[in-house]
């Protein structure tokens, strides 16, 4: 595990081979999209917990994700993995399905019924 300050990671450090954060501007001193970084001045960035958050944890820099969240009162919440879809019947479903190949043919042979039970013809019979 790799130790290095909230803001130093930020800025980034050539001797370390440390990018930063993507939006600091290293000539004028603060972010892209604002004139100080957000960061620094204790509030919410959204680009640097999308981007820069999940990816400091796979560099080893387990510890910024701890000072980001004392700094600015944030609670991570990690992604989703992408977990497996399942069908009320239980069976894990494939992507961009919705029913699996049974319960799909259940509801198909139930509305079936549905619409021969509502198109049947009642006969009146006069006496």
């Amino acid at each position: 595990m790799k130790t290095c300050g909230l803001i130093r990671f930020i800025k980034g450090d050539i001797s370390n081979r440390l990018a930063g954060c993507a939006n600091y501007d290293r000539d004028r001193g603060g972010c892209i999209f604002g004139n100080k970084c957000k960061v620094e001045s204790c509030e919410r960035c959204s680009y640097f917990e999308r981007a820069v958050l999940p990816t400091a944890a796979q560099l080893g820099f387990e510890n910024i994700l701890t000072d980001y969240t004392k700094k600015t009162n944030f609670q991570y919440m990690p992604a989703k993995a992408n977990q497996a879809r399942i069908c009320s019947c239980g069976q894990a479903l494939k992507p961009r399905q919705r029913l699996c190949r049974k319960c799909a043919e259940n509801r198909r042979k139930q509305a079936y019924r549905d619409y021969r039970k509502r198109r049947k013809i009642k006969i009146c019979t006069v006496l």
